[in-house]
C-alpha cells in the first residue's frame, strides 16, 4: 500500500526512519521505506548503514550524487506500492500518528490541508496549502497500463 521514499544526502536519518518504521508496524499496513544515499560522506554512510536492521526497509548506497531530481526519480522507479511519500532526510515525526492520519487521507483526488504539492492525473500542479493525492502516470503525455499507474503523495 505505502511506499516510505528518502533521498539521503549528508543527514543521520536513523531517528525519522526509526520513527516511521514504529508507526507504519502499529498500524499493521502493507509498506516498505526506501533510502538512497545520494553520495554523501562517510562518516553519514557508516550512521546510516545501520538501517539494514530493519525490516521492509532497502537502504542504497549511491556511488556518486545524483541531485535532487534523478535520486527522487529513481526512488520513485525502486517504489512497489501503490502510494508513495517522498520525505525529505531532514525531515521529522512530529506526532505519534503521522503514518495513521495519511493512510485515513489515501484516496484518489482528496485534499489536505496544511500541506504543499502534489500530482493530478495527467500532470503535476503546486498548491499552497494543500496535498493532492491523485494518480501519476508516466509522463503526463499518455497513460502507461494501469497496473504502472500509482498514487502520489508528496511532503516538501
Amino acid at each position: 500500500m505505502l511506499s516510505i521514499l528518502l533521498p539521503i544526502f549528508n543527514f543521520d536519518v536513523r531517528p525519522l526512519v526509526s520513527d516511521l518504521h514504529r508507526q507504519c508496524e502499529v498500524a499493521g499496513v502493507a509498506y516498505e521505506i526506501i533510502c538512497f544515499d545520494d553520495g554523501s560522506t562517510p562518516e553519514f554512510r557508516q550512521k546510516n548503514q545501520e538501517l539494514w536492521k530493519y525490516s521492509n526497509l532497502i537502504y542504497k548506497e549511491l556511488p556518486q550524487n545524483l541531485g535532487r531530481s534523478a535520486i527522487r526519480n529513481a526512488l520513485g522507479k525502486a517504489a512497489r506500492f501503490e502510494y508513495l511519500l517522498f520525505m525529505d532526510c531532514d525531515s521529522r515525526v512530529t506526532g505519534g500518528d503521522f503514518i495513521e492520519n495519511y493512510l485515513q487521507k489515501c484516496a484518489p483526488d482528496k485534499l489536505i490541508p496544511r500541506m504543499v504539492a502534489a500530482a493530478t492525473p495527467t500532470s503535476h500542479r503546486r498548491m499552497q496549502g494543500f496535498i493532492s493525492i491523485g494518480t501519476m502516470v508516466g509522463n503526463g503525455k499518455s497513460a502507461p497500463p494501469p497496473s504502472e499507474a500509482v498514487r502520489l503523495i508528496t511532503v516538501l
